[in-house]
């Protein structure tokens, strides 16, 4: 049987200090480190938690769209291709203070994330496509 990818959600907020944070919205997973030496590195990611940087509310706003189904249109170059571990289902997409939140059903378990953005450095758009048909 042939799905059709689902929009979940879609905003336009700006980024205090410009990173994105997409992780397990019940997990305990500690953030991820940036990769020290590489300044163009724009994700960093542990089991739980993918960090992308993206501009700063200063410079403008982002908008970041969520769709389940991996034949979703997306923007922009994929910066991230893994999984994020989702202990209860729920997946959140966030701010770094966690001021402005959205969560969408995902999992539990390994849950296939590819995450792209427009344009590379300093993004204004951040497509998160997820896999859990």
């Amino acid at each position: 049987m042939l799905t059709m990818a689902r929009k979940l959600a879609s905003f336009t907020i700006g980024y205090p200090h410009g990173i994105v944070v997409i992780s397990d919205h019940d997990g305990s997973d500690p953030a991820p480190l940036w990769e020290d030496g590489d300044p163009s590195a724009i994700v960093s990611a542990s089991p739980g938690t993918v960090m992308v940087k993206v501009r700063n509310a200063v410079v403008g706003p982002v908008t970041v769209d969520i769709w389940n189904g991996t034949d979703a249109p997306v923007i922009g170059q994929r910066c991230f291709d893994g999984h994020v571990r989702i202990a209860y289902g729920r997946l959140s997409v966030a701010d770094a203070e966690d001021t402005s939140r959205i969560v969408v059903g995902a999992g539990p378990g390994p849950v296939p994330v590819q995450i792209f953005v427009e344009p590379w450095s300093f993004a204004g758009h951040v497509t998160v496509v997820l896999d859990t048909d």
